[in-house]
C-alpha cells in the first residue's frame, strides 16, 4: 500500500472537499494509505522532511516550499494558485472563471459601482480579479481594487484601519468582490465597523463557500464555490500516473467553478428606475401565480420590448430569466424553512409548472436539485 501525504489544511471545508475527492479515487483506483496530521488536521510541507513515503498531494505556496519537496525526490502534486508558475504539476480551480461568475453574479443585480479586495503578490487573486474586470469592462464599468498582504491585521481582533477607509470611499451602493472568504469576512467586518450597512450600501461575495465561515457570520456571506472534489479527483489521478512513470497529460489542470451561492451578503438589486421598481414588486407578490412575460405587460401597460430592453440595461438580463431566478429563490426559501412540503407543492407555491420544471431551475442557477436544499 503506498503512502500518500496530504499536506494541506484538510480541515478547512473546501479542502475538505478536496480531500474527499482524493479518497475517491484511492478507493476506486489505487487503495492508498492517506497521511496527515491527526491532531491538528494540517500537515505543513516542512514537516516532511526525512518522510520516506510515496507520494505528496500539496499546496505550495513558497519556492522554500518547492524546494523541500524536491530535496524528497518523490512525485508531487501541487493544488495552490498562490505561485504564477507552478515548479510541480498542478490541479487547481478556474480563477479567471470565478472572477467572471463574481461580475456576472453582481452584473444581474444591476449595479453600477464596483470593488475588489485583494492579496499581494498572490497570483489567484490576481486572476480572479482580472476575470472580475474583464467582464465589467465589457459592459462598459470600471473597477476599484485594494491589495493587502496576507494577514494584514497582524492579532484576529485587531482593526484595519486602511482597509476600513477604503471601504468609506467607495461609491454607494458599491459590489464588492474578494480574493477569498477570509477577505470577504474582513470586509464585511471592517464595513460594519465603519457604520456600513450590508448589503445596502456594500454588498459583498467570496469565494471557496467555506460553509461554516459563510453561514455563521452576520449577515451571511455570499460565495463562488469551488469543486473541491473534483479538483481532489483530478490531482489524486495525476498523481497515480506519475507513480507508474507516466507524464501527466499536462501539468496544469483547471477545474471549471459553479455559480456564486447567494446569502444575505449579496441579497438586494441595485434598479434605478422607479417602473421596474414596481415590476420586480409585481413579480415577488405574484410569483406563486403562473405569470409570464405576457401577463407583466398587461399589469404594467408596457411593451414586450420596453420591458426586454429595461431588464437587460437595468440588470442583464432578460425578464423571463428574472421570473425565473425569482422562483427557483422562493423554491429554495420554502425547502430551507424546515417546513414538511412535498417537491410538487414547492413547485406549485413558487409558480412552477412541474417538479421537473423546477428541478431544472434548480440545476441552472445552483448546480444541485431542488431535494439538495431541503432542511431535515
Amino acid at each position: 500500500m503506498k503512502k500518500i501525504a496530504l499536506a494541506f489544511p484538510v480541515g478547512v471545508d473546501h479542502l475538505a472537499q478536496v480531500a474527499f475527492g482524493i479518497r475517491k479515487f484511492s478507493r476506486e483506483f489505487t487503495n492508498w494509505q492517506l497521511i496527515t496530521n491527526p491532531e491538528r488536521h494540517r500537515l505543513e510541507v516542512h514537516e516532511l522532511r526525512g518522510w520516506d513515503g510515496d507520494g505528496v498531494i500539496s499546496q505550495i505556496n513558497t519556492k522554500e516550499e518547492a524546494d523541500i519537496l524536491h530535496e524528497l525526490g518523490i512525485p508531487c502534486v501541487n493544488l495552490s494558485g498562490v505561485l504564477k508558475n507552478s515548479p510541480i504539476p498542478r490541479v487547481r480551480a478556474d480563477y479567471y472563471q470565478m472572477g467572471m461568475l463574481g461580475a456576472e453574479h453582481f452584473l444581474t443585480r444591476g449595479f453600477d459601482n464596483f470593488a475588489f479586495y485583494g492579496i499581494k503578490n498572490v497570483w489567484y487573486s490576481k486572476e480572479i480579479a482580472r476575470g472580475y474586470n474583464d467582464r465589467l469592462s465589457s459592459h462598459g464599468k470600471k473597477l476599484q481594487c485594494f491589495e493587502a498582504l496576507s494577514g494584514i491585521s497582524g492579532h484576529w481582533t485587531a482593526s484595519n484601519d486602511k482597509l476600513q477607509n477604503w471601504l468609506t470611499t467607495l461609491p454607494r451602493p458599491c459590489a464588492l468582490m474578494a480574493a477569498h472568504d477570509p477577505r470577504a469576512l474582513e470586509a464585511l467586518q471592517s464595513c460594519q465597523s465603519a457604520g456600513l450597512k450590508i448589503p445596502e450600501d456594500i454588498s459583498i461575495l467570496g469565494t471557496n463557500n467555506d460553509i461554516v465561515s459563510c453561514e455563521l457570520v452576520s449577515p451571511s456571506l455570499s460565495s463562488i464555490p469551488r469543486r473541491g472534489e473534483d479538483v481532489g479527483f483530478e490531482a489524486a489521478k495525476m498523481l497515480d500516473a506519475i507513480l507508474h512513470g507516466k507524464k501527466p497529460e499536462s501539468n496544469e489542470v483547471i477545474i471549471p467553478v459553479d455559480k456564486a451561492i447567494d446569502r444575505e451578503s449579496s441579497a438586494m438589486l441595485s434598479v434605478k428606475n422607479p417602473e421596474l421598481l414596481k415590476i420586480i414588486e409585481y413579480i415577488r407578490r405574484n410569483i406563486s401565480n403562473q405569470i409570464n412575460v405576457g401577463s407583466i405587460c398587461d399589469a404594467s401597460q408596457k411593451s414586450r420590448r420596453w420591458l426586454e430592453v429595461i431588464f437587460q440595461k437595468e440588470l442583464n438580463q432578460s425578464p423571463l430569466e428574472f421570473i425565473a431566478r425569482t422562483r427557483v429563490a422562493q423554491a429554495r426559501e420554502i425547502l430551507e424553512s424546515g417546513e414538511n412540503h412535498k417537491l410538487s407543492a414547492v413547485a406549485y407555491m413558487a409558480g412552477f409548472n412541474s417538479t421537473n420544471q423546477m428541478n431544472k431551475a434548480f440545476i441552472k442557477f445552483y448546480q444541485n436539485p431542488a431535494k439538495f436544499y431541503r432542511n431535515p
